[in-house]
């Protein structure tokens, strides 16, 4: 639904935008058969080997939605 872009050089920003915008949609976060808020963070890195940009890092964080205060796994709430 909404990205952010973070890096120094204005062109690549537009370009590593672009490129997600014209992704298929992601598949959202379930946990325990409801859906639940995410965001997910890439940390790309230039390889000079290929000469482009490649995924570093990739985090998932399960964000608290307005009526979950805080999150907690499956076996946490009793879910297998």
């Amino acid at each position: 639904k909404k990205t952010i872009i973070t890096g120094t050089d204005v062109i690549v920003n537009k370009l590593v935008e672009g490129a997600i915008n014209n992704m298929n949609l992601w598949y959202p976060m379930v946990r325990g058969g409801v859906t639940i808020k995410s965001e997910v963070k890439i940390t790309l890195k230039y390889d000079k080997k290929t000469k482009g940009l490649k995924p570093f890092e990739i985090m998932i964080i399960p964000r608290p939605a307005l009526k979950c205060i805080t999150c907690m796994t499956d076996a946490e709430i009793g879910i297998e």
